[in-house]
């Protein structure tokens, strides 16, 4: 119950119950769950969970265990991507100073040296601050995790979700849309003839 194609209608009620309970816990549950369903209303019920994340606080949203171990994911995500960023850095000052010594070799001239001279200055003395970062808490600076990136980042899951159910109701909508025609037929031919059957009569 509640998986079929045509079951936005429970959906809806079951969301707008709890959310007259006030319980937002149980609303998050209930757009999660629903997402993950090849149901017909499904991109409305992703654009109702993005409003509804907006204005939720984080802990009234997800249980804090939830949150904490998002942000550890989070903040490992930024480590790695800061280590990345300065290990580019030393590699493009390692090889702005080769390219300087070598055009210094060569001869090419006192202005040309210079010049390449002054652009390997640039990311060495990038790479000349890391200590300073080094001191207040890693080789690199690390951006901090804040409530809105939790909340983000909770919402990629849900999206996955999302992506997933929507590829499988594509191939079920056609199906689906051809039975309710099928039987929209039907109906109407019983009608009819029922109607002619008691002219008849």
């Amino acid at each position: 119950m509640g998986t079929d194609y045509l079951a936005h209608g429970l959906w809806d009620k079951y969301l707008a119950y709890e959310g007259e309970q006030g319980n937002k816990l149980h609303v998050a549950s209930l757009y999660s769950r629903v997402l993950g369903l090849p149901v017909r209303d499904l991109d409305r019920y992703l654009a109702g969970l993005r409003a509804f994340v907006h204005s939720t606080p984080l802990l009234e949203l997800m249980r804090e265990e939830e949150a904490g171990s998002i942000r550890s994911q989070l903040e490992e995500e930024h480590r790695q991507a800061a280590e990345m960023a300065a290990a580019a850095a030393k590699e493009a000052a390692a090889k702005a100073a080769a390219e300087a010594a070598a055009a210094k070799a060569e001869g090419e001239g006192a202005e040309a040296s210079a010049m390449a001279v002054d652009e390997a200055a640039k990311p060495a003395e990038a790479e000349q601050q890391a200590p300073a970062a080094e001191g207040e808490g890693g080789p690199a600076a690390v951006p901090a995790v804040s409530e809105e990136d939790i909340k983000a980042g909770w919402m990629r899951s849900r999206e996955a979700l999302h992506a997933a159910a929507a590829a499988e109701l594509e191939g079920r909508r056609l199906y689906e849309e051809q039975v309710g025609f099928s039987i929209g037929v039907t109906t109407r031919w019983t009608t009819g003839l029922s109607s002619h059957v008691s002219t008849l009569a």
